[in-house]
């Protein structure tokens, strides 16, 4: 009896000492040491890079868990810098194929046991590059990760993310698609020819657009678009709230299924539409605009303080005309 009482206590000693060292450890960044990947133990390969690479006009990313920079740098005069830290140097991967800079990683984070919050520190690359160069094609696709460009100038720029963060800002930029699955976007002073995002559930913020050609379509998520120039301009959103504020558009047409929107300070040129199925519509009066305001089912007009039945309609005749309309919501134009 008394040897079974003394295994039960040294095998509380023993726990205790293996949580008292485990808590040491993983303070001391012991968790961020040991992954579970595909049913082993991985013990990670941590590299810190720092290359050249000269002749570059195009910039290929591949991967998984990944932050990735891209920008200008006055110490950089020849060639492109890449640098950064990832945790499986077998996984990275770095070629040039004649003018194009192609970088391949492959991390090994499925599942881990983590008892820190040092795992949750991301892999990242940050490339520098000769201010005043001129890229071709900006091409990247991350699993998760948070993807930037800043004062970038390109031909084109394909961005993609399944979770995570997308951002351009103050870059010139020819053409721009940009596909957010599960994760925010935010552009600030970004100039381009045409723009098309195509987002999941990650709200949109664009601040100081300028592009002659606007598309935006959301699964579920809020726009804003604020101080922008979107020339003609296309936004299908299925649930998301949308405002619009200082912008001018040339004939815009704004879609819902499930969202209100607000719009206000608003500049449009020809002839423009927002509509909803289910929502509110809340627009400030341009006394350059002829209005049509359409409550299809439910809901009431207001238009500076004065309630209309379903329909109100006045000088739509004009180049610069605005269409307002919702099944079910109402619809309020403010002096």
């Amino acid at each position: 009896m008394n040897k079974v009482i003394r295994s039960i206590i040294s095998g509380f000693v023993l726990m205790g000492l293996g949580i008292v060292l485990m808590i040491f450890g993983s303070m001391n960044g012991g968790g961020s040491r040991v992954f579970w990947h595909h049913g082993n133990f991985w013990v990670p390969d941590e590299v810190k890079i720092h290359q050249q690479i000269k002749g570059v006009q195009n910039i290929t990313i591949q991967g998984d868990t990944l932050d990735v920079l891209i920008q200008p740098d006055a110490k950089v005069q020849n060639g492109m810098s890449i640098e950064g830290n990832l945790t499986n140097q077998a996984g990275f991967k770095v070629s040039k194929d004649q003018n194009t800079l192609k970088l391949n990683y492959q991390n090994m984070k499925d599942n881990m046991p983590n008892f820190s919050d040092v795992l949750q520190d991301e892999d990242h690359l940050t490339i520098k590059v000769p201010q005043g160069t001129n890229l071709k094609k900006v091409k990247i696709n991350v699993q998760s990760g948070n993807v930037e460009l800043k004062q970038i100038t390109a031909q084109k720029a394909h961005l993609k993310n399944v979770d995570g963060q997308i951002k351009i800002l103050q870059g010139n930029l020819k053409a721009v698609d940009l596909n957010n699955n599960d994760g925010s976007t935010r552009l600030d002073g970004l100039k381009t020819q045409q723009i098309r995002i195509d987002t999941g559930a990650g709200n949109i913020n664009l601040h100081q657009l300028k592009s002659d050609k606007t598309q935006v379509h959301i699964d579920e998520a809020d726009l804003v678009i604020q101080k922008s120039q979107l020339g003609q301009t296309l936004i299908s959103i299925n649930r998301g709230m949308t405002t619009i504020h200082q912008v001018t558009a040339q004939d815009l047409f704004a879609q819902s299924i499930y969202g209100n929107y607000n719009l206000q300070e608003i500049n449009l040129k020809g002839a423009s539409t927002v509509a909803t199925q289910s929502g509110n519509i809340n627009v400030n009066w341009q006394d350059n605009f002829g209005y049509r305001l359409v409550v299809q089912d439910q809901g009431k007009i207001k238009v500076k303080n004065v309630p209309y039945a379903k329909w109100y309609q006045t000088k739509f005749e004009r180049v610069n005309r605005l269409t307002l309309t919702t099944y079910r919501g109402d619809i309020m134009v403010a002096k």
